[in-house]
C-alpha cells in the first residue's frame, strides 16, 4: 500500500465524513475538512516520502493535527498554528459551551459557533488518529473507529431509519483500506515466479490477485445487498424506500419533525421565527405536525398523505364562530411545514405546499420554509361552552377503519387502572375529558418541571404520572393516552404559542413551541385542550370549553374565587404583554419529543466511547497473550523465533525479507553486546530445526532467551515507540506465523519474511 498510502488514508477518512451532510446545512464543513487534510495527510505523505523514522511520522502527524485545529478554531488566540497556553483555555470555554449547545442545536443545524468548533476538533483528531493507523501503525482493522462515528451521530439523532447511504458510503472507505493493507501484504511477498522458478519482473495481475478480485465483488454486492434489504442499523433501504420517493415523504437523513421541534427549544438564546399579524386579541395556537400513531415508545407521527394543495383548502363560515385576517411574515424558521391554525382558508403559498385531511397540517414537498418570506390566510375559530360539548356527546366509534388510528393504546394495566379511577364518577364523554384535564392541575400535586428524566414511552407515562412533575411533553403525552385508555379519540399536537406580542403584531420565538392534546367533538371537530400549567408556558392559551359549568344546574353552585377549587393560571386570560412566570426557564431547558426520547445527556455517544474503550482494551492485550503462549506455553524454536520476529517488528525494527536467522542475529548482536549469549543460543536452535533430521522439541530456557533478546531491542527504542507497540502492536492481526513442528523448513524463514 506504500505507493497509495496517502490516497487511501485520504480518501477513506473522507468517506467516513458524508454523514455530516446529513448534520449540517450547507457545505461549510468541508473547507475546514479540506484544510485539516492538507496539514494532517501531508504530514503522513511528507514523512513517508523522506522516509522518516517512524516517531519522526508520527511526531509530524500530530504536529500537523495540532497546527490545523489552532488555526481552524482558535486563530485569534494563537501564533497562526502555534497554539499558546490562551489558546487551550480558550478551546476549553468553546468545548463547554459546544456540549451544551448540542442539547439544543437540531440537525441539520448551521455550520457556526461552538458546535463547529466542537465538530472541527473532533474532525482534527479522528483524521490524525486515521493517518496514524493507516500510513505508520498499519493497523487497518481498527480505522472502523475513526470512519463511522460520524453514522453513528446521525443515527443517535434520527427517529426511525437512517439513509442508508450515511452508512454504506463510511463501509466502502473501510473496505478500500482493509483492501488496500491487503494488497500491500501480498506484494511484500517479493517477486512473482512462474514456468520453471523465472521471476516475474515486470508489473501485471497475479493469479491470486484476480481471484480476489473475481470473489471481491459478488461479496461486496451481497454485503450491500444484506445492508439495504434487512433491518439492521441502517433500517434498510427497502424499509423506507416510500419514504425517498413519495411526494412529501422526507429528506436523506433528516431527523423527525419532533426532534426538530425540541431541539429548537433547547437553544438557551431565543431565535426569533415568526412575525404574527391579526386583529384577533388572543390569536390560536398554530398547529405543525400532528403525533396520532401511540406505541409502547410514545407518541409519534402516523402515514399521512398530503393529497390537496394548501392553497385549496378552506372551511364555511357555519364551520366556525369568528374568522380573522392573519399575515405570518418568516423571521427565520426553515421547517417543512409551514405552522398554520386549526381552519385556514385563503393560503397563499403555491401548490408545492401540499395539506393532509387527515392531520390538517401543511408541508412542502420539496422544500422548506427558508424559501418563504412571508404568507397570509383567514382562519375560523369556533368557540363552544363547556355546557355545549357536553351535550354534543361522543362520536360513533364503531366504523373502526376510521378511529383506530386515535383509539389504538398499548397495553398498559397500570395507566388504564389510574385512568378508571379518574373517570369512575363521569358518564358523558365531554366529562370524562374533564376530569382527565382537571386530574393534571397543580391543585393535584402537579408542578412544572423541566429537569426531569425521559418522556413518552410506557414507563416515563407511569414515572410522570406517579412523580407529577414535567414539561409540555410530559403533560400531553399522558392526557393524551389516558384519553385513549378511556376510549376517547386523541392524538398530540406539536407546534407554536402565539408568542408575546410586540406592538401591533406577536413575535413568536423559539422559545414558544409547545405540545398539547386534541379531542374530537361531533359538529365541531378537533378542539385543542392544554393540561401543561401555564407558568411554564410563554403565551399559553386558556381554551373557554375547557373551564365553566358542564350543566345548566352547575351554573348554580359555581364557588366563588376565594374556595378551594382545582384552578391554575391556565384558567385565567392572559393579558397582552404578560409573560407568564418562569416562562424564561423554557429557553434555557428541554422539551424532548412526543416520541419519547431524552437527550439530557448523549448517552450513545457514551455508550459508543464506553465500547471503544474496552474494544482498545481488549486488542492491547492481544499481544501479551500470544506471547505468554509462545515463550511460556510453548517455547518451540518456531514459536520463538515468531515472537522474537513480531517483537521487532512491533518496535519498528528492519527485517529484510531476505535475510537469514544467522545474518540477522548477527547485526541484532553487534547493537546490543549485551543480549549476544541470548541471541546465539536462538541462532543455535533454529537452525538445528530447520536443517536437523529431527524436530527440536519446546525448551523453557529459548522462552527465557528470547525475553532477553526482545528486552535489549525495547531498550534501544524510543519510549513512544515502546509505548505504541504496547497499545497498538502492528502484528496484533498480523502476527508472523510460526508453523508446525512437520513443517521444520519452511516456518522459520516464513516467519521473518512479513514487512511493514
Amino acid at each position: 500500500m506504500n505507493r497509495h498510502t496517502t490516497l487511501v488514508s485520504a480518501g477513506s477518512f473522507w468517506l467516513g465524513l458524508t454523514p455530516l451532510f446529513a448534520l449540517f446545512s450547507g457545505f461549510a464543513w468541508i473547507f475546514p475538512a479540506v484544510i485539516g487534510g492538507l496539514f494532517v495527510h501531508g504530514a503522513g505523505a511528507l514523512g513517508r516520502a523522506r522516509d522518516w523514522p517512524e516517531w519522526a511520522r508520527v511526531s509530524s502527524i500530530l504536529g500537523g493535527m495540532v497546527g490545523a485545529t489552532t488555526l481552524l478554531t482558535a486563530a485569534g488566540h494563537s501564533l497562526l498554528v502555534v497554539p499558546l497556553p490562551s489558546t487551550f483555555t480558550y478551546l476549553a470555554g468553546e468545548l463547554g459551551a459546544a456540549w451544551e449547545a448540542i442539547l439544543y442545536t437540531t440537525t441539520p443545524a448551521p455550520f457556526s459557533g461552538p458546535v463547529m468548533t466542537l465538530t472541527i476538533v473532533a474532525m482534527m483528531a479522528l483524521m490524525g488518529l486515521h493517518e496514524l493507523l493507516v500510513g505508520v501503525a498499519r493497523i487497518p482493522v481498527l480505522t472502523a473507529a475513526t470512519l463511522f462515528p460520524w453514522y453513528t451521530v446521525v443515527a443517535s439523532v434520527t427517529e426511525g431509519g437512517v439513509f442508508w447511504l450515511w452508512f454504506i458510503v463510511p463501509a466502502v472507505g473501510f473496505l478500500w483500506v482493509l483492501a488496500a493493507d491487503n494488497l500491500g501484504n501480498v506484494d511484500g511477498f517479493g517477486p512473482r515466479f512462474r514456468g520453471r522458478g523465472r521471476p516475474v519482473l515486470e508489473p501485471g495481475s497475479t493469479p491470486m490477485g484476480n481471484l480476489a478480485r473475481l470473489i471481491a465483488v459478488p461479496i461486496v454486492l451481497t454485503a450491500l445487498v444484506f445492508v439495504t434489504a434487512v433491518g439492521i442499523p441502517t433500517h434498510g433501504l427497502l424499509n423506507d424506500m416510500d419514504r425517498f420517493l413519495s411526494p412529501g415523504g422526507g429528506a436523506h437523513g433528516a431527523v423527525s419533525d419532533w426532534s426538530a421541534l425540541s431541539g429548537s427549544l433547547r437553544e438557551k438564546d431565543p431565535v426569533d421565527l415568526l412575525s404574527f399579524e391579526t386583529e384577533d386579541e388572543d390569536p390560536p395556537y398554530l398547529r405543525m405536525h400532528v403525533a396520532d400513531r401511540l406505541t409502547a415508545d410514545g407518541f409519534a407521527a402516523g402515514d399521512v398523505s398530503y393529497d390537496r394543495p394548501a392553497s385549496s383548502v378552506e372551511f364555511a363560515d357555519s364551520e366556525v364562530d369568528e374568522v380573522y385576517s392573519a399575515r405570518i411574515e418568516n423571521l427565520g424558521m426553515y421547517d417543512d411545514a409551514v405552522p398554520l391554525p386549526l381552519k385556514y382558508r385563503g393560503l397563499d403559498l403555491p401548490s408545492d405546499w401540499r395539506d393532509s385531511a387527515w392531520s390538517s397540517t401543511a408541508v412542502s414537498s420539496g422544500g422548506d420554509l427558508s424559501s418563504v418570506s412571508d404568507y397570509s390566510f383567514e382562519y375560523g375559530r369556533a368557540t363552544p361552552s363547556a355546557r355545549q360539548l357536553n351535550d354534543s356527546g361522543g362520536p360513533d366509534t364503531s366504523d373502526l377503519d376510521a378511529w383506530e388510528r386515535y383509539l389504538r393504546t398499548p397495553d398498559l394495566p397500570e395507566l388504564d387502572e389510574i385512568t378508571a379511577g379518574v373517570v369512575e364518577d363521569e358518564e358523558t364523554y365531554y366529562g370524562k375529558i374533564r376530569a382527565i384535564l382537571d386530574h393534571f392541575r397543580p391543585s393535584n400535586g402537579f408542578s412544572y418541571e423541566l429537569e426531569t428524566g425521559p418522556a413518552g414511552d410506557r414507563e416515563a407515562v407511569l414515572a410522570f404520572l406517579e412523580d407529577k412533575e414535567g414539561f409540555c411533553q410530559q403533560y400531553a403525552s399522558a392526557m393524551g393516552w389516558m384519553l385513549r385508555s378511556a376510549e376517547i379519540p386523541s392524538r398530540v399536537v406539536i407546534g407554536l404559542t402565539p408568542g408575546q406580542r410586540d406592538g401591533d403584531r406577536w413575535l413568536v420565538t423559539s422559545q414558544d413551541y409547545h405540545a398539547w392534546v386534541e379531542v374530537f367533538f361531533p359538529g365541531y371537530g378537533w378542539l385543542p385542550f392544554d393540561p401543561t400549567p401555564s407558568s411554564g408556558v410563554r403565551g399559553s392559551q386558556s381554551f373557554e370549553w375547557e373551564r365553566g359549568p358542564m350543566t345548566e344546574a352547575a351554573s348554580d353552585d359555581i364557588p366563588d374565587s376565594g374556595s378551594d377549587v382545582p384552578t391554575d393560571d391556565a384558567d385565567a386570560p392572559r393579558d397582552e404583554g404578560d409573560e407568564p412566570e418562569g416562562a424564561t426557564d423554557d429557553a434555557e431547558e428541554t422539551v424532548a419529543l412526543v416520541d419519547g426520547r431524552s437527550d439530557r445527556l448523549p448517552w450513545g455517544a457514551i455508550a459508543a466511547a464506553a465500547a471503544l474503550t474496552v474494544l482498545l482494551a481488549a486488542l492491547a492485550a492481544v499481544r501479551p497473550r500470544r506471547r505468554h503462549r509462545r515463550l511460556r506455553g510453548d517455547p518451540t524454536p518456531a514459536n520463538v523465533w515468531a515472537e522474537l520476529m513480531d517483537s521487532a517488528r512491533d518496535l519498528g525494527l528492519s527485517c529484510p525479507p531476505g535475510a537469514t536467522p544467522r545474518t540477522l542475529l548477527a547485526s541484532w548482536g553487534e547493537e546490543h553486546p549485551g543480549a549476544v549469549p541470548a541471541l546465539e543460543l536462538l541462532r543455535d536452535a533454529v537452525e538445528r530445526d530447520k536443517y536437523a533430521p529431527d524436530t527440536v522439541p519446546a525448551d523453557p530456557a529459548l522462552g527465557g532467551a528470547a525475553l532477553t533478546a526482545i528486552g535489549a531491542l525495547r531498550e534501544s527504542a524510543t519510549p513512544l515507540r515502546r509505548l505504541w507497540a504496547a497499545v497498538f502492536a502492528a502484528t496484533t492481526f498480523s502476527p508472523t506465523r510460526s508453523g508446525t513442528p512437520s513443517e521444520p523448513s519452511g516456518r522459520v524463514l516464513a516467519g521473518a519474511s512479513p514487512q511493514r
